[in-house]
């Protein structure tokens, strides 16, 4: 009959332990996040065109939707022009520009995140 090695036991718990608060850390799920954001940020923006807005008040609603269910820290300008953030656009570290089309008028969108 084999007999039961506690050190391996007492390694393996350790270990388990240490992997549990790596994956729970904050450095951790700050750069999961961050690695999924635009695939998420990108086709939800691309849901956009087939909804049917007509001006800018309706786009700010779908953007501030969409943007502050996936995004933690962003600054959103349409037309260069602030519309929503909850952090100063001088603290964000990504962005990306779209632009939608609302009745024949050209919207430039950017979106800053850190």
């Amino acid at each position: 009959m084999r007999s039961f090695n506690i050190t391996i036991f007492i390694e393996l718990v350790i270990l388990i332990i240490i992997m549990y608060f790596l994956l729970t850390s904050n450095f951790y799920s700050v750069y999961y996040t961050r690695g999924y954001i635009k695939d998420d940020l990108y086709s939800s923006l691309i849901s956009i065109n087939y909804q049917d807005l007509n001006n800018t008040i309706q786009l700010n609603s779908s953007l501030y939707q969409i943007v502050s269910s996936i995004l933690p820290y962003y600054y959103v300008e349409i037309d260069n022009i602030t519309y929503f953030y909850n952090i100063p656009l001088n603290q964000t570290d990504q962005g990306i520009e779209d632009f939608f089309i609302l009745n024949g008028t050209i919207y430039y969108v950017n979106i800053y995140w850190k």
